[in-house]
């Protein structure tokens, strides 16, 4: 939930419940996705604690045009 990934980098407490998110996903063989990824470091956060993908405006706006359909 991006409520959880806002300024992650800050929030230990966070961290934690991410950290458990990830090893329940794992246990499930389930794909995990964090949302509301909007600076590096906490992009950097996120993908050391093992997150499978990121979206949010950090990795690039929404658009009706992405550039790789031109």
């Amino acid at each position: 939930d991006g409520q959880f990934t806002k300024n992650l980098a800050q929030s230990s407490d966070n961290q934690a419940l991410i950290q458990s998110v990830i090893g329940i996903a794992g246990s499930f063989e389930m794909f995990c996705v964090a949302q509301n990824v909007e600076t590096a470091s906490d992009a950097e956060v996120l993908t050391t604690l093992g997150v499978d993908c990121l979206q949010g405006y950090h990795l690039g706006v929404p658009t009706l045009t992405p550039p790789w359909r031109q």
